[in-house]
């Protein structure tokens, strides 16, 4: 039987089995490098083989490691996950491959479950699986919520903070072993292609080293994330404020409407019963850019009909109420939504 030896990435070989013991003796290669001969499918070390290790001085006692799948299987774990998770992950692993619990807690799982699914390469679950799994939780918790307490309207808001509970501890407490199914499921697909011993590792060192790759597409993400949370809020809020800018700038300009209405009242006792009474046309200074129209209202207040988009053809009433002798005036907002009215036009007049 002829064996290959590699130690430090280098291959040596094939040699014999004295040829073996001879370099482990003179010290060339050592129990913790690895060896593989025909029939195996995979590298293993040395000092797991006893045909070795008894070849060594003061060694004769020393029991042979395992050398079946599990073992191999651990190998194939470390080198997907790295060295630096491999810690955490490894022993995990072997509980659920024995039958354990498959329950345990990741934070990251829990609070940061889409970008940790991203970052462990889980690209399926990221992006359509749990956001999918995700949405149909809320909606049928909202709509159950609804059914069972149609007037509260607290119960949809409960309802979903339960689910965001829920989805945290699922999350939370199932994470690693949907992480586990997918290392295995690599696994499995390196054994498929025909790689065997070192190209093997290599390929799930590639496949598991998505961190730099991730980081990069979590930042890109979140920024954009940002950048949309940003915009929705910013967006309408402008538009509301340009709204209100403009409803503002139309109102500025009723005062000459409205010391005509005073002076008609003075002189004939009674209030205009429409506009035209009051003299005030197209070209009046009262029509700025923003006022497409006044009329009189059969309250005899005057009806401010607005221009432009979104408020055009939209109004609010000014109302005159006789105080102490004097005419003051008060606004309502009549179909103009109260978002785009004064603070004053938004409520109705005393």
């Amino acid at each position: 039987m002829e064996f290959h030896l590699s130690k430090g990435g280098e291959h040596a070989g094939p040699f014999s089995l004295d040829g073996v013991r001879e370099k482990l003796q003179r010290g060339e290669f050592s129990l913790d490098d690895w060896v593989w001969w025909q029939g195996r499918q995979e590298w293993s070390r040395l000092g797991q083989h006893e045909i070795f290790t008894s070849a060594q001085p003061g060694n004769q006692a020393m029991p042979a490691q395992p050398q079946g799948a599990v073992e191999s299987l651990r190998e194939l774990y470390a080198a997907f996950v790295g060295p630096d998770s491999a810690h955490y992950y490894v022993p995990l692993f072997d509980r659920f491959d024995q039958g354990g619990s498959r329950a345990s807690w990741n934070w990251w799982a829990a609070l940061l479950t889409q970008w940790w699914m991203i970052f462990r390469g889980m690209y399926l679950w990221a992006f359509l699986l749990y956001p999918f799994l995700n949405g149909a939780l809320f909606m049928s918790l909202g709509a159950v919520a609804a059914e069972l307490y149609p007037k509260n309207e607290g119960a949809a808001g409960t309802a979903w903070l339960l689910g965001m509970l829920a989805s945290i501890g699922v999350t939370g407490a199932y994470g690693n072993a949907l992480f586990h199914r997918h290392v295995r499921r690599q696994i499995e697909r390196s054994a498929a292609m025909g790689l065997t011993g070192t190209a093997r590792r290599e390929w799930l060192i590639r496949k598991g080293a998505t961190a730099a790759g991730a980081v990069i597409l979590i930042v890109i993400i979140a920024f954009f994330c940002v950048i949309g949370i940003l915009a929705a809020i910013a967006i309408p809020a402008y538009q509301d404020y340009t709204m209100r800018a403009k409803v503002m700038e139309g109102l500025s300009h009723t005062g000459t409407v409205k010391l005509a209405y005073e002076h008609y009242l003075a002189q004939n006792g009674a209030p205009p019963s429409s506009i035209a009474d009051l003299g005030v046309d197209g070209s009046s200074p009262a029509y700025g850019p923003n006022i497409a129209a006044f009329s009189i209202a059969a309250d005899h207040g005057i009806v401010v009909m607005f221009s432009g988009q979104t408020i055009g053809g939209k109004h609010v009433e000014l109302r005159p109420l006789n105080r102490e002798g004097a005419t003051r005036w008060a606004c309502t907002p009549g179909d103009l939504p109260p978002k785009y009215a004064p603070i004053d036009c938004r409520r109705a007049a005393p």
